[in-house]
């Protein structure tokens, strides 16, 4: 039984093919990634905005406030902002986003391989791949207000909410952090009187 040597050539042109496709499957993997990560990306800020307005909505709604609670009449006709309520409700608002958050991890996002072809007939076609947005760190609001004069002995203040949420984008082999930020208006409110100097332009956290 004879046995046939393997050419030199042979080695050549198996290490050049082993090059070339460990090269494509690094270049493809990278472009599938990013595909990935911006079509999670997408789901990710939907579901941070709607956490953020069914948070809003359902602490105002439960603690039945109104826009002149988020003030105190002081003496000589003035108004201050009633902090103790605003740090109340934001941190209501905090706890409510952490839980929905926590909630909607559990569900996956299921992308079809055709999709990452970026070719639109082939969109829907293949198996999925199951992406989880899971929540990353602590839910961030800083409060901001704005007081504005709308004509004599009247102001408008406004009270902000500054919201930020970073999200975890977790796929095959890989995570991504998100951040997601909203700048919520509490509070657009006239009222008579005058309000103190130091709550001018103050940014409250």
């Amino acid at each position: 039984m004879k046995i046939k040597c393997i050419k030199p050539r042979f080695f050549k042109y198996a290490i050049i093919f082993i090059f070339l496709a460990v090269f494509l499957l690094v270049l493809c993997d990278g472009k599938i990634s990013r595909t990935i990560i911006e079509i999670s990306s997408i789901e990710a800020k939907e579901r941070a905005n709607e956490a953020i307005n069914e948070a809003i909505a359902s602490s105002i709604s439960e603690m039945n406030l109104e826009a002149a609670d988020f003030f105190i009449y002081n003496s000589e006709n003035t108004y201050s902002a009633d902090m103790l309520l605003i740090n109340n409700l934001s941190s209501k608002i905090s706890r409510y986003i952490s839980d929905y958050m926590q909630e909607k991890s559990r569900l996956k996002t299921e992308i079809p391989i055709g999709m990452l072809t970026g070719i639109d007939m082939l969109s829907n076609m293949g198996p999925n791949l199951n992406i989880y947005v899971k929540p990353a760190g602590a839910v961030n609001i800083n409060t901001k207000s704005q007081v504005i004069s709308a004509g004599i002995n009247q102001v408008n203040y406004k009270i902000y909410f500054d919201v930020e949420i970073e999200s975890k984008i977790v796929m095959p082999f890989k995570e991504q952090s998100v951040m997601f930020q909203k700048e919520i208006l509490i509070v657009d409110s006239v009222i008579k009187g005058s309000v103190p100097d130091a709550y001018f332009n103050a940014d409250q956290k």
